[in-house]
């Protein structure tokens, strides 16, 4: 059964005790490389917390839809039946944010923010080490994310696909967290950072390497009323106060459990179901108007 997404669970109260630490510590001992992994040219950057935070792209934060020719292979989307750019509230009229980006090919892309994207980017990325993981091809996420941090302010680091681990069993594209790790010394060090790394994602098979890291959300497509953002933010203020966030997240969301079902060969119906409920919310709203 597919975990409920973080928006469902914002109520719930943290089932872990884990220990406070001093913020002033975490000031004094959290510097980071602020860059890709591959510059040369790197300013540190000192963070209020060590908590480090990744996030994926594709109906995460955005949602793109390709106007023309067969783009959609860039992004390895999660297409929703019947996904529309029009606005669900025929009345109203209201809409998401979005933007236009044109790739290499010339094929123009059409991309939906989720609600509060910007400034759930901004606190974010102010507090915490803030780095995006995408399945995606750097050809078409590239200009995306140049569109979201114009100035280089936002994201530590950035991952592209060919950071991913293709499954081929499963079909999934994997986002092993140790890849953020591996600049530290000793084991005790990389586990200590990995103890305080978390993924933000909407498709629960990007967390088969690092379950108890996920925080799961719902796909995003257009929906001007989507509140989830601010939910993973008070999230993720409440996992500051703990060493180590896996008891926490594991109470939450208990993704190990479900992945452990999916690779035992039972299948998979919780993402289809994930995208017909939302389809099934946009038509109540359609006979509801």
């Amino acid at each position: 059964m597919l975990p409920l997404p973080v928006n469902d669970l914002k109520s719930q109260q943290s089932a872990s005790a884990s220990s406070f630490r001093s913020l002033e510590q975490r000031r004094q001992n959290h510097q980071f490389l602020n860059g890709k992994k591959e510059d040369i040219n790197r300013k540190i950057r000192t963070y209020e917390s060590d908590l480090v935070v990744v996030l994926d792209m594709d109906e995460c934060l955005i949602h793109s839809q390709f106007l023309q020719g067969p783009g959609a292979k860039f992004a390895h989307q999660v297409q929703q039946k019947g996904s529309s750019s029009s606005p669900a509230d025929g009345v109203t009229g209201k809409s998401v944010d979005t933007f236009n980006i044109t790739l290499p090919d010339g094929e123009r892309v059409l991309v939906h923010e989720r609600p509060h994207l910007h400034e759930f980017l901004r606190e974010v990325s102010s507090r915490y080490e803030t780095h995006i993981f995408t399945a995606a091809m750097e050809v078409y996420a590239k200009p995306v994310l140049n569109m979201l941090d114009p100035h280089g302010e936002l994201f530590s680091g950035i991952w592209y696909r060919e950071s991913c681990q293709l499954d081929s069993n499963m079909g999934a594209y994997i986002k092993n967290l140790g890849l953020l790790c591996e600049s530290y010394d000793n084991d005790k060090e990389r586990q200590q950072r990995l103890n305080r790394t978390v993924l933000v994602d909407n498709n629960p098979l990007s967390f088969l390497a690092n379950p108890e890291h996920g925080i799961l959300v719902s796909s995003f497509y257009d929906d001007w009323r989507d509140t989830t953002l601010p939910a993973v933010l008070d999230l993720l203020h409440e996992l500051d106060k703990h060493e180590d966030v896996r008891p926490v997240l594991n109470a939450k969301f208990r993704l190990r459990q479900a992945l452990d079902d999916i690779t035992r060969g039972r299948p998979f119906s919780g993402r289809q179901q994930q995208i017909d409920e939302q389809q099934q919310e946009q038509n109540d709203i359609i006979v509801a108007t």
